[in-house]
């Protein structure tokens, strides 16, 4: 860009998103003049939050000179506005721009979230705390997990993006608390994520038995903070019980208690179906809910021997025999008739018909 081609960008509301700071300073570099719209209000105050200057459009006339361009800084080609705003269209250039994917960051996110918790923000936001936003974290992680089974890549874009939104609310509430700040997550997730591949950032390894685990690093990690006091220490409390499981069969093993073979598994499971089916015949209920349990925790030791995830294994079933049932019901709604009329058989050939058609 030439400092004799273009002198002035002239930018409307709709392209705020397309100002970014790395552009603004670039235009300056450039000794390109910026000017902002009356009406561009968030333009003005992003700007101005960036301790960056703007002219008010309403200077133009004034502060041009003979040789110098107009140039229209826009989404649109052919906005008819800016023939609006000049009398003429005498030396005006259109000059049209998406963002950059590498001009992006999280700091507009940010700004919004400090705007949104701010005094004059939104009530259901400004009322959040970390305890509170639990439940709609944990149903952002599933509709991106269903997001990445079932959708389109635009689906999945929009869950990540959900996802994203309770990592900035978290981390504004943490600010706003003295806790922490949005720099020290990203700089201890980069921190994190070298030190953990020390095989990828610090140079090859003369033998591949030098190479350290993820979980021999994280234990290290974990030993500089403070002392263990026990190998099962570090499991999230809040997780699901398939994932609980698997993570302390996957400690017990690093420490070699574990089975030599996936055959060992797989007896284990076969002895605990037998002491469960024992535990019905007593009718003790506890006996029988310990012993189910032991079933689960079996499986799970059994699908990790398989390098099968329990929990996603779990979920896909559950996924199926939803898309199942909705075909059960869309076959009797054809018959303008209610499930309850139909007998157990009736259903149970709709459900096999639904298995051949592949739902």
């Amino acid at each position: 860009m030439e400092s004799n081609s273009i002198q002035v960008i002239i930018v409307k509301t709709q392209i705020e998103k397309a100002i970014t700071i790395d552009l603004y300073r670039s235009l300056q570099r450039e000794e390109v003049k910026l000017y902002v719209s009356e009406e561009s209000l968030e333009i003005k105050q992003f700007l101005k939050n960036e301790s960056l200057n703007f002219e008010s459009i309403k200077q133009i006339n004034n502060s041009l000179l003979q040789d110098e361009k107009i140039v229209y800084f826009t989404q649109l080609e052919n906005d008819n506005n800016i023939f609006k705003l000049m009398n003429s269209s005498d030396g005006v250039e259109i000059y049209t721009a998406e963002p950059k994917e590498q001009e992006l960051s999280l700091l507009p996110l940010k700004k919004i979230m400090e705007c949104l918790r701010s005094s004059k923000g939104c009530q259901f936001d400004k009322k959040q705390t970390h305890n509170t936003l639990k439940p709609y974290l944990l149903e952002e992680c599933y509709e991106v997990i269903d997001a990445i089974e079932n959708s389109t890549p635009e689906d999945l874009t929009e869950e990540l993006g959900d996802l994203l939104l309770q990592v900035i609310f978290h981390t504004q509430i943490g600010e706003e608390q003295g806790e922490l700040t949005l720099n020290e997550v990203l700089k201890n997730l980069e921190k994190k994520l070298i030190r953990r591949h020390p095989h990828v950032f610090t140079g090859p390894y003369s033998k591949k038995n030098d190479i350290p685990t993820w979980e021999e690093i994280k234990q290290k990690e974990k030993n500089n903070k403070d002392k263990q006091k026990s190998i099962m220490d570090g499991i999230p409390q809040g997780a699901s019980a398939l994932f609980k499981a698997e993570k302390v069969q996957k400690k017990a093993s690093e420490c070699g208690f574990d089975w030599e073979a996936s055959l060992g598994a797989y007896e284990k499971v076969k002895e605990e179906l037998q002491e469960l089916y024992d535990a019905y015949l007593d009718g003790y209920w506890e006996n029988i809910e310990e012993e189910l349990g032991d079933v689960f925790f079996s499986l799970v030791n059994l699908a990790r021997f398989m390098n099968v995830s329990s929990e996603v294994a779990l979920e896909k079933t559950v996924s199926k025999f939803i898309r199942r049932f909705i075909y059960i019901e869309q076959k009797i709604t054809e018959k303008n008739d209610k499930i309850e009329n139909f007998s157990l058989k009736e259903l149970d050939d709709y459900w096999e018909e639904a298995k051949k058609r592949g739902v």
